[in-house]
């Protein structure tokens, strides 16, 4: 199992070079091809501007720079991704994001990896884009945080446990960095009540799964009174982690994103990055 496919978003936001240089560093280590794609904006630019047709000459300046605007970003990440040494490279500059044919949701890929939005802004482009990824999307999301800059990804994890579908689905997502881990660390919260029998038993055959991948993977209960996403966070930072595993819980009806609690406060305020599937 491995990441064959890696596809970035490149944008301008301060996350931005992080997410290049994580993706490029992936896609070195797995001999993965390496899709880098930028927003051009023209979409939302006629949608804004309620103009139907996009080939009305008046408007072409302005799309015409939204392109070249996009083409620039393509050129910064080319210049990463050439000092990192990724052989199998391409760009794109989509017009339209959310399409399934010629979009972010109709491209083939094993690794989507993008930047946290501007917590402080709801209406940017990325955020929008991060709530149709996370719901509408077939393939796991490596998420990197806004402001901090992470080297390396993925050789301290620490998996959010809940014995759920969309648990179950991170983890395998998650396999081909579970087996260059240098440690790797489960953990499964019950708000101070012991863990039934089958929620042990849940426990027990995950650890077995990972181990016939080669993955050793270390187990714990913990009991918390307070919010399951603080107490993760606080574990991402005791710990050193630098990757969270874990599912991603939400529904996206005319693209209002109700995000579970947990997963919700972990977008908002995450202290490392974040792979999510849905």
């Amino acid at each position: 199992m491995a990441y064959k496919t890696v596809v970035v978003l490149v944008s301008e936001s301060e996350s931005a070079e992080s997410c290049i240089e994580a993706a490029a560093t992936i896609a070195k280590m797995e001999e993965s091809h390496l899709i880098g794609v930028a927003i051009t904006g023209v979409t939302r630019f006629l949608k804004e501007t309620v103009t139907l047709d996009k080939d009305n000459p008046g408007i072409a300046p302005f799309l015409d720079v939204l392109r070249k605007r996009a083409g620039k970003l393509l050129e910064k990440f080319n210049k990463i991704v050439e000092t990192i040494g990724v052989k199998s490279v391409e760009t794109r500059a989509l017009d339209n994001p959310f399409s399934r044919d010629a979009g972010l949701l109709g491209t083939c890929c094993d690794l989507l990896v993008l930047g946290q939005s501007d917590p402080s802004d709801s209406n940017s482009i990325e955020s929008e884009i991060t709530a149709d990824l996370l719901t509408g999307s077939a393939y796991p999301v490596l998420m990197m945080p806004y402001k901090e800059s992470f080297k390396k990804v993925g050789s301290h994890v620490l998996i959010a446990w809940d014995g759920s579908r969309e648990s179950q689905r991170a983890i395998r997502d998650a396999i081909p960095f579970l087996q260059k881990a240098e440690n790797v660390h489960l953990v499964t919260f019950s708000h101070g009540l012991q863990a039934e029998d089958l929620h042990r038993q849940s426990l027990a055959d995950i650890q077995a799964y990972l181990m016939r991948y080669g993955v050793r993977v270390d187990v714990s209960e913990r009991a918390t009174n307070s919010d399951v996403g603080d107490a993760l966070l606080m574990l991402i930072s005791s710990t050193r982690s630098n990757l969270l595993v874990m599912g991603c819980y939400g529904h996206s009806p005319f693209r209002e994103m109700v995000f579970g609690g947990v997963t919700r406060k972990i977008l908002k305020t995450m202290n490392a990055p974040v792979l999510l599937s849905h």
